[in-house]
C-alpha cells in the first residue's frame, strides 16, 4: 500500500471513480469547490469490480498511520456485490487474503481468476452454464460491512454510507450469457449485422426482426423452432427464439398471444427469467395497465443477477447497518435521484450527481469538515479482485501497459512495417514471425483517428511505448497529440476556445497527460514526447477525407440509442477511463468518434495555419458542419428516456440524419 496521509477514504465502486477526464462524479463536483479544511486529502480506491469484501480487505490493509490520519469513510456499495459470478468473494479474512497471496507468489505473481462463462461478444456461446454464477450473499455483504463500519469505530472514524439505488427501467440482463441475440420489447437494436451464427437463417430473422418485417421474422424463428440444426447449441437457445417470437408477436399487435407465450417461457428451467418479466411489462405498458407495468418491472429488476444493479436484500442490509452504527451519516440516494437522472444502470447523469454531491457535502459539515480552500483526490488503483489477494496495480490488471520491453516493441513495429509494405498480415504470418497480435491491433486501433490517415502515417513515428499496445492502445494517441496540444495552447489558444464555446471538444494536454499518468502507471515525463515529422499540405488534405468518410459511415448507421444501451458492458469500462463513470446523454452516440474528429480537426487547423496551406474555408466548412452533427446528437440523445414512447423522437431523429447525410 501506499504511503498516504489522507482526511477521507472512499471506499466505492465504478459509482465513485474519479479517473476520466471529466470532473463530473459527485466527490469531484464537491473536491472543486472551497468549502474543506487547508490540506484536505480524499483518497480514492474506487475500481469497477469492486465489492464489499474488496473496500474491507483494502481498509485492513492500510497502514494504522493512515487509518489515524482519516476523519471519514464514504461508503457507497452494493451494485457489485449483486451480480453474479463465477468467484464469489465471500467474507474477506486477512487469514485467506495472506493465503491467497503465497499461493499467487508460488505461482509467479499475479493472473486474473479464469472464467468459464466467457462473453464470445457476437458469437453464441453453447457452453455457457449460468448455474456455476451466484452473486455474492446478503449476508456476506453484510458481514464485509459490519467489519469496515467495527474498525472505523475502532480508530474513531465517521461514516458516510449510501443507500444505493440503481435504474429499474433500464435494459436487464445485459452482460452475461448469449444475451446480446435476445429481442426486448420497445428496444430496437441493430445488431444483426454483426452476428456470427452457422445458422443463417437466425442472422436473417434478426435482420427482418430490426427491420420491422414482422412476416418474414415469425417465419424464420417458427422454421427454426421446428427445424433445428443438428448441432446442438445448449438448452437457452430454444428458449432464446421463444423470447424473440414472442416480441415479434407482440410488435406485430398480437399482444394476447405474446403473453401467453411469455407465460410459458418464464415457466422453463433455464428461461432469463429478467427478460421474460422485463417484455411482458411492457405489454402491460402497452395496454395502459400501469400498476401492473411497474409491479412486473419491479419483478425483472429483482430477478436481474446478470448487471451491476442493487437489489433489495441489499438495500435492507444496508438499511440494518445504519441502524446498527451511531458513527454513520446515512444517505438514501432515493431522496434526491429520481429515474430522470439515470441513462444506464447504474451511474447518475450529472445532474444527478449534483444532486447526490449536495447530500454528501451536508453530510461532510455535520461532521466538521469545513472551510474555505479546495481539497485534492488521489486515486489508489488497484484491482477488482483485491479480496482474492491480487494486489497487482490497476494497469498491470488490466494490462493498460505490455509487458514486452520498449526496445523489443519498436523493433516489432518495424518487423510488422515491413509484412504490410509486403501485403502478408495473416495470423499465420505474425505468428511465424514472433509478431505479438497486440501490434496488429494496435495499428488498426490508431487508424480509427483521423490523424492517422495510413500505415506511413503510423510508420514514422519511431517512440512506442509499452503503453502504445496494452488494452488502451487509445494511450497512444494521447501521447502523440500532447505535445501538438502543447503548442496549440501556446501559440494559437483562440484554437481552443473555437472548439470548446459551448461544450468541451478538444481536452487539454495537462487533462491528457494526468489520464495517461493514472492509467498506465507511468509518469508522462519518463515517456518521449513524439514528434511528428510529417504534417505537410497533402497530409492535412487526407485528414479532411478521413474525417469525411468516417462520419459519413457513421451516419449511415442512423441513430445508434438502443444498439449503444444493449451493448453498454462491451464499451463502458473502456468509455468511462476517458470520460469519467458518470452517465452522460453523448454515450447514446458514437461520442468518442467525433472528439477525435474534432482532435484531427483543430491539429489541422494549426498546422495550415503555421504553414500558410490555404484550406481554411475546407477546414471552417467542415468545422460547421461537424458542430452541427453533434449538436444534432446531443438535442435527440438529451430528450431520450428509456421509460417513455420514443417512436416518434426516434423517428425525427432519423429524418434528421438522413437530412444530415444530404448536406455532408
Amino acid at each position: 500500500m501506499k504511503d498516504f496521509n489522507p482526511s477521507i477514504l472512499i471506499l466505492s465502486d465504478s459509482t465513485s471513480s474519479t479517473v476520466g477526464l471529466e470532473r463530473k462524479i459527485h466527490h469531484m463536483v464537491i473536491a472543486d469547490k472551497k468549502i474543506w479544511p487547508k490540506d484536505t486529502t480524499i483518497l480514492n480506491f474506487s475500481i469497477p469490480g469492486t465489492t464489499s469484501a474488496d473496500a474491507l480487505a483494502y481498509l485492513r490493509l492500510l497502514k494504522s498511520k493512515t487509518k489515524k490520519s482519516l476523519k471519514a469513510i464514504f461508503i457507497y456499495l452494493g451494485n457489485c456485490d449483486t451480480i453474479s459470478t463465477e468467484n464469489p468473494k465471500g467474507y474477506y479474512s486477512y487469514y485467506n487474503h495472506i493465503k491467497h497471496i503465497i499461493k499467487r507468489n508460488v505461482n509467479s505473481g499475479f493472473t486474473k481468476k479464469r472464467i468459464k462463462n466467457k462473453i464470445l461478444f457476437y458469437q453464441w456461446n453453447k457452453k455457457v452454464d449460468l448455474a456455476i454464477e451466484q452473486p455474492e450473499t446478503p449476508e456476506n455483504f453484510e458481514k464485509n460491512l459490519s467489519k469496515i463500519c467495527c474498525l472505523a469505530e475502532k480508530f474513531g472514524i465517521e461514516i458516510i454510507m449510501v443507500r444505493s439505488e440503481a435504474n429499474k427501467f433500464f435494459i436487464p440482463g445485459l452482460g452475461k450469457g448469449n444475451f446480446i441475440f435476445y429481442k426486448f420489447l420497445g428496444i430496437n437494436d441493430k445488431i444483426s449485422e454483426s452476428i456470427e451464427f452457422p445458422d443463417e437463417r437466425l442472422k436473417k430473422a434478426l435482420f427482418f426482426h430490426e427491420n420491422q418485417n414482422y412476416n418474414k421474422t415469425l417465419e424464420l424463428y417458427k422454421d427454426i423452432l421446428e427445424n433445428p440444426l443438428e448441432e446442438n447449441f445448449g438448452s437457452e437457445f430454444n428458449l432464446m427464439i421463444l423470447n424473440n417470437y414472442a416480441v415479434a408477436k407482440a410488435e406485430f399487435g398480437y399482444l394476447d398471444e405474446a403473453k401467453h407465450l411469455l407465460r410459458i417461457y418464464l415457466h422453463e428451467r433455464f428461461a432469463r427469467k429478467e427478460i421474460g418479466y422485463f417484455n411482458l411489462a411492457q405489454i402491460e405498458k402497452i395496454v395502459g395497465n400501469q400498476s401492473t407495468y411497474e409491479d412486473l418491472i419491479f419483478r425483472s429488476y429483482e430477478n436481474d443477477k446478470f448487471l451491476y444493479r442493487i437489489r433489495k436484500p441489499y438495500q435492507n442490509i444496508l438499511d440494518g447497518i445504519s441502524k446498527k452504527f451511531k458513527n454513520i451519516i446515512y444517505l438514501d440516494m432515493k431522496s434526491a435521484i429520481s429515474r430522470t437522472d439515470y441513462l444506464d444502470h447504474c451511474h447518475p447523469l450529472p445532474e444527478g450527481q449534483k444532486k447526490l454531491a449536495k447530500l454528501i457535502e451536508e453530510a461532510y459539515s455535520k461532521i466538521g469538515l469545513t472551510g474555505n480552500e479546495k481539497a485534492t483526490i488521489v486515486n489508489d488503483l488497484y484491482n477488482p479482485e483485491l479480496a482474492n489477494g491480487n494486489q497487482s496495480p490497476f494497469n498491470f490488471y488490466f494490462k493498460s501497459i505490455s509487458d514486452i520491453d520498449g526496445s523489443k516493441i519498436r523493433e516489432l513495429f518495424k518487423k510488422y512495417f515491413n509484412l504490410v509494405e509486403k501485403e502478408i498480415v495473416a495470423d499465420y504470418d505474425l505468428k511465424i514471425n514472433n509478431i505479438p497480435n497486440e501490434i496488429q491491433n494496435a495499428c488498426q486501433y490508431y487508424l480509427k483517428h483521423p490523424l492517422f490517415t495510413n500505415f506511413d502515417d503510423i510508420k514514422e513515428i519511431q517512440q512506442f511505448e509499452a503503453s502504445d499496445i496494452g488494452r488502451f492502445p487509445e494511450n497512444f494517441i494521447y501521447r502523440f497529440i500532447i505535445p501538438i496540444l502543447k503548442e496549440i495552447e501556446i501559440r494559437q489558444p483562440q484554437l481552443l476556445e473555437k472548439f470548446n464555446k459551448s461544450q468541451i471538444l478538444v481536452h487539454s494536454s495537462d487533462s491528457f497527460k494526468r489520464i495517461l499518468k493514472e492509467q498506465t502507471g507511468v509518469n508522462f515525463d519518463l515517456l518521449k514526447n513524439i514528434r511528428c515529422k510529417n504534417f505537410g499540405l497533402d497530409r492535412v488534405k487526407r485528414i479532411i477525407a478521413k474525417i469525411k468518410t468516417l462520419i459519413l459511415e457513421d451516419l449511415n448507421r442512423g441513430n445508434q440509442i438502443y444498439t449503444r444501451l444493449k451493448t453498454t458492458m462491451y464499451w463502458y469500462f473502456r468509455e468511462s477511463l476517458r470520460f469519467g463513470s458518470h452517465s452522460r446523454n453523448s454515450m447514446l452516440y458514437n461520442r468518442v468518434l467525433y472528439e477525435y474528429v474534432c482532435e484531427a480537426l483543430i491539429i489541422s487547423f494549426f498546422y495550415n495555419k503555421e504553414n500558410k496551406y490555404g484550406l481554411e474555408n475546407d477546414l471552417t466548412n467542415l468545422y460547421n458542419k461537424v458542430l452541427k452533427i453533434i449538436y444534432t446528437h446531443d438535442f435527440y440523445c438529451k430528450k431520450f428516456k428509456i421509460y417513455d414512447n420514443t417512436e416518434k423522437l426516434l423517428a425525427d431523429y432519423n429524418s434528421k440524419i438522413k437530412d444530415l447525410i444530404k448536406k455532408f
